[in-house]
């Protein structure tokens, strides 16, 4: 009998818990107008994200680039190192999460040797460490491939250009954005959301490729966890030790990258 009632405390517990995530996205009182609140709810059930005491999200607020750097660390599960790399967050709220990105190479702060985390972070700079923590932000380049370019006012020159596009074809630039982009505009929280979400959604995966017949179906044998076999997608960008190349070229047991959507096109 008592080990009926323990089982059933724990139960109890464990509904309390599933329903107190659900009911805090649920009690945001200023989301219902948002064209992210779909992405709002979930990062708030999944605890990346959260609204403030008095139940509001603010939605159309900025987000600073210490909040982002908690977002994204939640979003992608990375630990702090337990050091502070740069000279202005040593006792900053975020320190940790500051901390993690900076290990991973995923930010690399000022030439002052600062973070500046209170400031507002911009488009451009949320676009670009999505891209470093999906490790697309080195061997992955848009000048090898014939991609016309998104936006009307992002060039080749700019230096977030290379994410952008990356992040265009991946979908996770929301398409509210239009044909402009205005890379140094500051982000908003419901931006943040939709582009958070849509990154952390997508499956990465490295590991040796086995092929079908046609090469139309891959299956890629992870270093850790079970194989995956997934489709190619029509409009998939594949790089061949840096080269241009399409499903055709896989050879057996080549060590592979990839990155495919929740559907199962890589």
């Amino acid at each position: 009998m008592r080990q009926h009632k323990l089982f059933m405390a724990i139960m109890a517990l464990l509904m309390v818990l599933l329903l107190g995530s659900t009911t805090a996205a649920a009690e945001l009182t200023d989301i219902s107008a948002s064209w992210a609140k779909a992405d709002i709810r979930a990062l708030v059930a999944e605890g990346v994200i959260s609204g403030y005491p008095d139940g509001t999200f603010r939605p159309k607020n900025p987000v600073t680039r210490a909040e982002f750097a908690r977002i994204l660390a939640k979003a992608f599960h990375l630990q702090s190192s337990g050091q502070a790399p740069f000279a202005d967050i040593r006792n900053h709220w975020a320190k940790d999460e500051i901390s993690a990105l900076a290990a991973k190479g995923i930010i690399q702060g000022y030439p002052d040797g600062r973070f500046h985390p209170d400031e507002k972070i911009t488009r451009a700079e949320i676009v670009t460490m999505l891209t470093r923590a999906l490790k697309l932000d080195k061997d992955f380049h848009v000048d090898y491939f014939d991609w016309w370019p998104t936006f009307t006012d992002m060039s080749e020159e700019h230096w977030s250009y290379n994410s952008v596009e990356i992040a265009s074809r991946l979908g996770i630039i929301p398409s509210v954005f239009g044909t402009t982009f205005q890379p140094e505009r500051p982000a908003t929280r419901e931006e943040t959301a939709a582009m958070v979400k849509t990154a952390a959604d997508l499956i990465t995966v490295q590991g040796t490729l086995s092929v079908d017949g046609d090469h139309s179906t891959i299956t890629v044998a992870p270093i850790i966890g079970q194989s995956l076999v997934l489709e190619i997608a029509p409009d998939a960008s594949i790089l061949r030790n840096g080269t241009e190349s399409e499903a055709a070229n896989f050879v057996e047991g080549d060590q592979v990258y990839l990155m495919a959507n929740r559907s199962g096109d890589a």
